[in-house]
């Protein structure tokens, strides 16, 4: 009796072990998929704000406006990524990879639209040609300027919404990055992120 006791004990406490195993295995998955969506969120909030920083007519100019740079680079494992978020982040994820390729067709008619406009001089720099541009056509261009710009800033928050329907968001987490930072983008970034999970803290309380 003793020996089936202390069997069944075992027993037990094996089970345990490997279920905690399994929910650690779980909540790593986890991680990885909120790490990889939050990573699409950032990507696509740098954009909007080179965007807005360097405008659409200069980037176009300079052929460094490009559909494809809203598009997600791996939407197969996005959209495997939001699904192991949860039910809900799998629906918002899908309907944001749909809405990116909305945002990359919108540029498309607004890239074919300047291209499309009459050259000026033959000794036009790409500098001169974004600011006849902007005087002559920004009535034409407005408006798809605007959806552009909103469209690709309304991406970025929607991706946010996205790892905002799985619970674990709310965990702390802790990143500890070198003081000795050198370049000044690395710099902006993380005092990005710091601004940004100060603002999470904040909505958290």
């Amino acid at each position: 009796m003793l020996f089936a006791a202390v069997q069944a004990g075992i027993q037990i406490r094996t089970e345990e072990l490997r279920e905690s195993e399994r929910a650690a295995e779980r909540d790593e998955r986890i991680d990885r998929a909120f790490q990889f969506v939050w990573a699409e969120h950032f990507r696509l909030e740098g954009l909007a704000d080179r965007y807005e920083k360097l405008g659409l007519v200069n980037l176009a100019s300079l052929g460094l406006l490009r559909p494809e740079d809203v598009l997600p680079r791996d939407p197969t494992n996005l959209t495997k990524a939001c699904s192991l978020l949860g039910t809900e982040a799998g629906f918002l994820g899908g309907a944001a990879i749909g809405v990116c390729y909305d945002v990359a067709e919108t540029i498309g008619i607004y890239l074919q639209q300047v291209n499309g406009l009459p050259p000026g001089p033959l000794n036009e720099t790409n500098a001169t040609r974004a600011v006849r541009i902007r005087a002559a056509y920004s009535e034409s261009l407005g408006p798809l300027e605007k959806r552009i710009l909103i469209g690709v800033r309304d991406l970025s928050l929607f991706f946010w919404d996205v790892v905002s329907q799985n619970s674990r968001i709310r965990l702390e987490r802790t990143m500890v990055f070198s003081d000795d930072l050198k370049s000044d983008a690395a710099t902006a970034i993380v005092g990005g992120i710091v601004a940004r999970a100060n603002a999470v803290a904040g909505q958290s309380r």
